[in-house]
């Protein structure tokens, strides 16, 4: 007998063809324990020692309360051992044939559930089982259950070609799939298959095939349906055998796409099993039903809704009696949803695939295209019943269709409309904001539109308080009387009152006859661009300025110039307003112009004088933010 550290063996409690199963105590935690050993012959074996070590690696994966539980994994010198949990109770095709026969509806029901989640929760991981059978899978006296019996159970996310099965590979032949015994994939759907035998077996309590040869059963497994239930234990219903006979199609793509899929269709079965004593519905109705199998093919966790009921997956089976209206939606975030109303009549498996859903924008137009499609073919349809326009009866009919055509269009557009309501919005407020943009954009180059010439730098007078020290005088040139400006210039014709020549058509024109200076001269231009500019020209004479008479004496006037020349620029206009502090900034150039900012409203609207060697030629209004200045020297 095998010895271990930390195990005492208690006797012996099975045997296969590939090892032995022992009932042990670990003696640390004092429980019992069941140990799985590979046959010693076994060891050089590579296949089945593999398969061996997979079981193991597998199973420390799995935490569910339908599977065995893996304590330990020891390799020693007798050979590869699986510390397990222990379970009282029966294999299922034991219990089957020595104690409970078939089964009830609703108890093999309840006994199936918990299979079926098991074999969803290893599904989860990407792990097929591949040998589901009623002997691998153990029952307790409380129909408790515990899946056993991993040992050629593989992850085919890791390495898909391992569910391609090989000649070597085990399985019990009854309940193997047909691409099983075919040596072709093996996927979610051949446990689908085999979980559908099985349930066959707790029901009628026969094994399928039983006697026949294995070149027999293999026929069998590929060419015929399992026996309807009700021939062999004739209180079964008629959608019970409906459920076995899609789980065992021989096509994988018609079987349940998932665990999930055959949970859902049994529950409802046994809902209507339970209520059927308490309602109008009876067994006849419950045989007599049609099944309606609703399908996507390209997506997952879509929601179906048929006739209230809903459900998350990829599939759904409604039953109902011949004539039953059904009203199928079928909906998936960023697809299209699908809307269909039909009538029961046959059993019929309905596929449908999913399209991307368009931008919402374009469904709303889609909505305006097909309201007036259909109020085009609505006062068609007026005309005709009125008699006031005549077709033949093919035509007319035409003219209906098209209207429910596309009234149906129009109602999917509606809805995809209100379930892309928040990108709509989205898409809304990015145009708003582009707008917005574009607009600020086009009133800031109208503000803030640039006059040819050199750069001259505004000075903050914050920061610096005091002009720059004037440069030590230098011998006057000869005057030179066509260039030398007067302080109080005579007066120029209207047109020459501006210094820069405006540019767009004149709005307004009118005069300020308050603040100071006095007597200035406002007009108005359009910039050509939806905006105004305007000029302003002080001591106009158009706004009743009158200059004071002007000494024509040239020689005593350049003498006087000449000669207090340092005193009359110190006493110019542009000095003398300096002086009172009022600006916000100025400028101090070398070739006599001189600027001086005013702030009118919160840094957001400017005032600005034009200075010429200390006289005062124009000032200007602008509205926005002052970078820079640009001025021409005509």
């Amino acid at each position: 007998m095998r010895e271990f550290a930390n195990y005492e063996i208690l006797r012996k409690i099975g045997e296969g063809a590939q090892g032995e199963v022992y009932l042990a105590k670990d003696k640390r935690l004092g429980r019992k324990v069941a140990i799985k050993s590979l046959h010693v012959d076994l060891i050089t074996n590579t296949v089945l020692k593999e398969r061996f070590i997979g079981e193991a690696k597998l199973l420390g994966q799995l935490s569910h309360s339908s599977i065995v539980s893996l304590y330990d994994y020891i390799v020693d010198t007798s050979g590869y051992h699986l510390i397990m949990e222990y379970l009282k109770g029966n294999q299922l095709d034991d219990y089957i044939n020595k104690v409970s026969g078939p089964i009830n509806e609703i108890r093999a029901i309840d006994i199936f559930l918990q299979v079926l989640d098991g074999i969803h929760h290893i599904h989860k991981l990407n792990i097929v089982h591949r040998d589901i059978k009623p002997s691998n899978i153990i029952i307790d006296e409380n129909d408790k259950i515990k899946l056993l019996d991993f040992g050629i159970a593989k992850d085919y996310s890791n390495d898909p070609n391992l569910t391609v099965v090989g000649q070597s590979v085990g399985g019990t032949p009854m309940f193997m799939s047909p691409e099983h015994i075919s040596n072709a994939k093996i996927t979610v759907q051949s446990d689908i298959y085999s979980l559908g035998v099985t349930f066959w077996n707790m029901l009628t309590g026969k094994a399928p095939y039983h006697g026949l040869s294995l070149a027999k059963i293999y026929s069998k497994i590929e060419n015929e349906e399992l026996p309807p239930i009700e021939k062999i234990y004739p209180f079964a219903s008629k959608k019970l055998n409906d459920i076995i006979k899609k789980a065992t199609a021989k096509d994988p793509k018609k079987r349940y796409d998932s665990c999930l899929s055959f949970i859902r269709a049994i529950e409802y079965l046994k809902k209507l099993l339970i209520s059927k004593t308490n309602s109008k519905k009876t067994k006849l109705d419950i045989n007599t039903e049609k099944n309606i199998d609703v399908r996507v093919k390209n997506v997952e966790d879509a929601s179906f809704v048929v006739n209230h009921i809903g459900h998350i997956g990829t599939e759904i089976t409604f039953s109902g009696n011949p004539g039953t209206k059904l009203n199928i939606q079928i909906h998936k975030e960023g697809y299209k949803s699908i809307y269909k109303k039909m009538v029961i009549n046959e059993d019929q498996l309905i596929e449908f695939e999913l399209k991307k859903r368009m931008p919402a924008f374009v469904s709303l137009i889609l909505v305006a295209f097909y309201l007036f499609i259909e109020t085009f073919f609505k006062i068609a349809a007026f005309f005709i019943n009125k008699k006031i326009l005549k077709l033949d009866e093919s035509k007319t009919n035409n003219i209906y269709e098209n209207i429910d055509k596309a009234n149906d269009n129009l109602n999917n557009n509606i809805k995809s409309v209100k379930s892309g309501i928040l990108e709509l919005s989205s898409f809304f407020g990015i145009i708003l904001i582009i707008i917005l943009i574009f607009t600020f954009s086009i009133d800031k180059s109208v503000n803030n539109k640039d006059m040819d010439g050199d750069t001259t730098t505004v000075v903050d007078k914050e920061k610096d308080p005091e002009p720059d020290p004037e440069p030590d005088p230098e011998p006057d040139p000869e005057p030179d009387p066509e260039s030398e400006l007067d302080p109080d210039p005579e007066p120029v014709p209207d047109d020459q009152e501006e210094i820069f020549e405006p540019n767009g058509k004149l709005k307004e024109d009118w005069c300020k006859s308050y603040g100071n200076p006095p007597y200035t001269r406002v007009r108005v231009y359009h910039n050509g661009k939806g905006g105004t500019y305007t000029r302003n020209t002080n001591n106009s004479t158009k706004c009743g300025y009158k200059p004071l008479a002007r000494n024509n004496s040239g020689n005593t006037n350049t003498s006087s110039t000449s000669s207090n020349g340092n005193s009359s620029f110190s006493n110019t206009q542009y000095q003398k307003k300096k002086s009172l502090n009022g600006h916000y900034y100025y400028t101090d150039t070398k070739d006599g112009i001189n600027l001086l900012i005013y702030n009118r409203k919160n840094l957001k609207e400017w005032e600005i004088e034009y200075y010429k060697d200390g006289t005062e030629k124009a000032s200007f209004n602008i509205k926005g933010s002052i970078s820079s200045f640009y001025y021409s020297k005509k």
